[in-house]
């Protein structure tokens, strides 16, 4: 086996690369920028460069495609740069995987594609409801490698994760720590009672690998999380009890409100999936 990590620069990029090494799965990583860490093999190029990509694909078997925007007011502000780096560089990538053939293809979705629900703990079942920019390019991502997989023969393993923390995402925890530092700290927190699951980075980058190097949950779409619902209010007296300097403000919140909870039932039954760490 040989794995081929885009966007091997990125928080989540460092955390499969380091499962990778440590298992001695042969790999490589691309990314438009070099990483910090000063012991990877990250190999900086453009993935529109379709002959260096090509090159690189066509020594891997599977590709974990990590590239792109997953900050949703960003994208909201900038659809165009969300198309780019969301939708485009994977139709890039399923392009040369397309041309080389024999390629499988690991892609993080968002659980944001379910929208607002009423159901949870939510199936891979559950409609999609897409309500903003950054859902609907995610839709629209699944919905490329689904085609791509019934018109040429190309396996996926869909992950859709839910809310992912742990160092260098931005987030609540990000957010928090930021105001902390501020000379007159205020924290506005928006829809207390709501309840997220928030699933750690290293779980979630142990689910790519897992989903890339076994075969159990090739052409499955899989919730990824912890299977716990935490309010917003626990994380926020949690975070005050870190920092208690930060002064918190609970105001109305001007969108409607929802619950998310992942079932990833089929994540442990096809992968073999336990989330270790619990916030």
């Amino acid at each position: 086996m040989n794995v081929l990590v885009t966007g091997g620069a990125g928080f989540i990029g460092r955390s499969v690369l380091s499962l990778l090494q440590i298992s001695s799965i042969k790999h490589l990583s691309i990314d438009h920028k070099h990483t910090i860490q000063e012991n990877s093999s990250c190999i900086l190029m453009d993935v529109h460069n379709t002959t260096l990509l090509d090159e690189y694909i066509r020594l891997s078997n599977v590709v974990i495609h990590l590239i792109g925007n997953g900050e949703t007011q960003l994208c909201q502000s900038d659809p165009n740069d969300s198309f780019n780096q969301n939708i485009l560089s994977l139709q890039l990538v399923l392009e040369s995987c397309r041309k080389l053939g024999g390629k499988k293809i690991v892609f993080p979705s968002s659980a944001a594609v379910y929208g607002i629900t009423e159901d949870v703990p939510i199936k891979e079942t559950c409609p999609l409801s897409p309500n903003n920019t950054y859902a609907h390019h995610k839709v629209i991502c699944e919905k490329l490698i689904q085609m791509y997989h019934e018109q040429y023969g190309i396996k996926f393993v869909i992950l859709r994760l839910f809310n992912v923390y742990g160092q260098g995402v931005k987030g609540i925890f990000t957010r928090f720590m930021q105001v902390s530092k501020q000379p007159t700290p205020t924290f506005e927190a928006f829809g207390v009672n709501q309840y997220r699951d928030f699933v750690y980075l290293g779980d979630v980058a142990n689910a790519l690998y897992l989903a890339a190097t076994k075969d159990t949950a090739d052409n499955k779409i899989l919730n990824i999380g912890s299977g716990v619902g935490t309010q917003i209010r626990d994380i926020i007296q949690m975070m005050s009890g870190v920092y208690p300097g930060v002064s918190v403000i609970e105001r109305p919140s001007n969108i409607p409100l929802y619950d998310h909870i992942a079932d990833i039932t089929k994540s442990r039954l096809l992968l073999g999936y336990e989330p270790k760490v619990m916030w």
